[in-house]
């Protein structure tokens, strides 16, 4: 047998002691109710398996727990997913979901009636012709009409199943909440170790924001939803356009037809360069006979990846060249080509330049970020005015 040497020993009494310290550690964290979390955490850490730990205050109040416990991450994404579950609650519950189909009937009996009489009063005055003409318009109404009142009829049916699904859906997330609580919670004690400014404990001024928050979200979206006629200030954001939005688009494009103005001449050189890159590689790409094209781009797959790889290509391109998408294809290509080299030509001295720079890098991070948050190709509007 091998018995244990005294510096094992020696270990194994600091496991026991850290062991001991944890679960005082993990009161200090938890606060209210410090004995349950040092038990579910201690069978959490015991494994590396999922531990089912079922949290029945995470469960009931979800994201209002999460909030008290400083999880205010976990708090949006429970109270968004608890969100997606009460919509279609509440529209089974409290909408009247064939409210617009019912208003379209009425709309459609009305026009309805209306074509009959003007009918009868071209029949009355022998123009049949017209009276048939009027006649067949009615007939294309009330069918409509029916249709309409079909659809109110499903619409109203539908009641039922968005209540079913909306509590199955609901209390799926309550098990999902009840059944991650402790998990997520253990990863924030884990955090509250390395750094102590962590938020730790149940907060109780946390709670009441909590709750305050999850009151006021729930309530107005259930309200936008479930309301036959929504008020307007929730549907649109309440801004006169005459007084805000006109004066600030007309300022914008006086803005943009001064820079045109004023830099057109820059622009213009820019946009031509691009074009002088763009057509070469279009003539290289569209013009140069496509066996020559589609040989190059398979060997160069063969080389850099393997027969597999350019088996796989040669394969690609076929389909594009059959189903008659070649030159597109190329010409997509070109384009990407011409973009990806701009890249290169702009990003490496700017990626050289931000490595050495700190302030470079601090002033050119928000603007590289926010071009990629805005929508493709707005940033070159200047260049195509």
């Amino acid at each position: 047998n091998h018995n244990p040497t005294p510096a094992v020993s020696r270990m194994a009494t600091v496991a026991v002691g850290e062991s001991l310290d944890l679960s005082d550690s993990i009161q200090h964290f938890a606060g209210k109710n410090g004995a349950y979390y040092v038990r579910q955490f201690h069978r959490i850490q015991s494994t590396s398996r999922f531990s089912l730990s079922f949290n029945w205050s995470g469960a009931l109040a979800g994201p209002v727990w999460a909030g008290a416990r400083g999880l205010w991450g976990l708090f949006c994404c429970l109270a968004i997913l608890e969100l997606l579950m009460l919509v279609p609650l509440g529209q089974g519950l409290w909408s009247d979901l064939g409210a617009e189909e019912r208003t379209r009937v009425e709309k459609l009996e009305h026009n309805y009636e209306r074509m009959l009489n003007k009918a009868q009063k071209a029949k009355d005055k022998g123009k049949t012709a017209r009276a048939a003409k009027l006649q067949k318009n009615a007939d294309n109404l009330n069918n409509a009409m029916a249709k309409a009142k079909l659809r109110a009829q499903k619409a109203e049916n539908t009641a039922t199943v968005l209540i079913i699904a909306g509590l199955i859906g609901l209390l799926l997330v309550k098990l999902f909440e009840g059944a991650w609580a402790n998990i997520i919670y253990e990863k924030h004690y884990s955090r509250w170790r390395t750094n102590r400014g962590t938020k730790s404990g149940l907060n109780w001024t946390a709670a009441v924001i909590a709750v305050i928050l999850v009151t006021t979200v729930y309530a107005t979206t259930l309200y936008r939803f479930t309301a036959t006629v929504p008020p307007e200030f929730l549907v649109d954001f309440p801004v006169e356009k005459a007084t805000y939005q006109e004066p600030a688009t007309r300022w914008i494009d006086t803005k943009f037809d001064a820079a045109t103005i004023k830099f057109g001449d820059f622009f213009q050189r820019i946009a031509k360069g691009i074009r002088i890159v763009l057509e070469a590689l279009e003539t290289m790409l569209v013009d140069t006979p496509w066996p020559v094209v589609m040989s190059v781009i398979v060997i160069t797959a063969w080389r850099l990846a393997g027969p597999r790889v350019a088996i796989f290509t040669l394969a690609a391109l076929a389909y594009l060249a059959v189903l008659g998408y070649w030159e597109k294809s190329m010409s997509t290509v070109a384009l990407l080509g011409t973009a990806a080299l701009i890249c290169i030509l702009v990003g490496v001295p700017l990626g050289v330049w931000f490595s050495r720079s700190d302030r470079a890098y601090s002033v050119g991070r928000p603007v590289l970020d926010f071009m990629q948050s805005m929508p493709a190709f707005v940033y070159l509007i200047p260049v195509i005015a």
